[in-house]
């Protein structure tokens, strides 16, 4: 009888703990779950005062002489140690164009078209991890064509058709932008909730990152600002992404660890005033005059960002001041130059180089070096 009773108490003892198991189990999915709903409606708290937080640093870039006339200027890459390669549509019909860091032109490349490896619409361009290949992706033709530095080099200017993202086909129909890591690895982002931010390795998709910081109550107008005229860049390790927006000024810094994406920060200064397009599927937000233009240069190095804004009226006009912020979006340094930087690159070494604009619209090629 003893024997029976003791059973009887042990089972109901393994019970009670099975049950407790399973509601501390409970209790952690819901602490879980509300926590992650508390994160993705928290409001993200403006602050423009930070941008005065730090000292302003005048600094005095070195003219860099050119035997090339910039047209339209759009983005600028250090390539290696002694070259440079610029996205500028000019009148010779090519889209991109190699100088040396001293100025000198090499070369140009990348034919408008519609004929295998010419492009209509090229949106950006990055350089692969190897260092030599430079890749455009054309948003109207949907694909991507990489060319090689060292054939460029020798007067080759055959590209390569390396992508045409069928693979995303059922998540969305084009990319807003891509960057390349290799011919076989890269990060395409999207405008929509099916897919914001796409990570493919070896025609596989490894992430597909769909969460959008709330900006605002609409869901498509709150896409859009984070699409319209934003800034796309990826760190040289290729462990931060960082998009920061057109209308208003807030940036967000997104982590890549082990082929998954997830947010790191965001940090907001100027809220977004705009307009709605509800005619156009998604909606679709544009400036109004009261708009702060949040979308200057931005180029990244090991150990953050630099961003320039547009601004807007009189008491915000800052493109000649260039922000430098750490991936866990602190305000390092901050930088003011004579003339509106029209866009910017840091290679390995402590030299920025820039492409400025002075009051009569000529573009000028600079450097500044960097006290870090």
């Amino acid at each position: 009888m003893l024997i029976i009773e003791a059973c009887i108490a042990s089972l109901n003892t393994q019970r009670v703990k099975v049950m407790v198991r399973k509601i501390f189990i409970v209790f952690m999915f819901v602490s879980i779950l509300v926590s992650c709903q508390n994160q993705e409606n928290k409001p993200i708290e403006y602050d423009a005062s930070v941008l005065s937080s730090v000292e302003t640093l005048k600094v005095s870039p070195q003219n860099i002489p050119s035997n090339f006339s910039f047209a339209d200027p759009q983005q600028i890459s250090v390539l290696g140690d002694s070259l440079l390669v610029v996205f500028d549509e000019t009148m010779n019909g090519k889209f991109a164009h190699v100088l040396r860091t001293n100025g000198d032109y090499v070369s140009s490349f990348g034919e408008r078209g519609k004929a295998k490896g010419e492009m209509i619409n090229p949106q950006n361009f990055s350089i692969g991890k190897d260092g030599k290949s430079v890749y455009f992706y054309d948003y109207t033709l949907t694909n991507t064509i990489k060319f090689n530095v060292d054939d460029l080099l020798k007067g080759n200017v055959t590209p390569a058709i390396v992508n045409n993202h069928q693979i995303t086909d059922k998540l969305i129909n084009r990319f807003n932008n891509v960057w390349y890591f290799s011919d076989h690895s890269f990060v395409g982002f999207g405008y929509n909730d099916k897919c914001r931010i796409l990570y493919v390795e070896n025609n596989t998709i490894q992430d597909n990152y769909v969460d959008y910081p709330s900006l605002v109550e609409d869901k498509e107008c709150n896409w859009s600002l984070w699409n319209n005229d934003a800034s796309f860049v990826v760190s040289p390790d290729q462990k931060y992404v960082v998009i920061s927006s057109g209308l208003g000024m807030v940036f967000e810094v997104l982590n890549i660890e082990n082929g998954k994406i997830s947010s790191h920060v965001v940090k907001g200064f100027y809220k977004a005033v705009y307009d709605v397009d509800y005619s156009t599927k998604p909606a679709c937000v544009s400036y109004m005059k009261d708009t702060f233009e949040g979308c200057g240069s931005i180029c990244v190095s090991d150990d953050g960002f630099y961003k320039c804004v547009l601004g807007s009226g009189p008491n915000f006009d800052q493109n000649d001041i260039i922000y430098f912020f750490d991936y866990n979006g602190n305000l390092i340094k901050k930088y003011k130059v004579p003339n509106p930087v029209v866009c910017m690159s840091k290679g390995k070494t402590n030299e920025l180089y820039l492409i400025t604009v002075n009051k009569n619209g000529e573009n000028s090629l600079q450097k500044i070096v960097l006290n870090e």
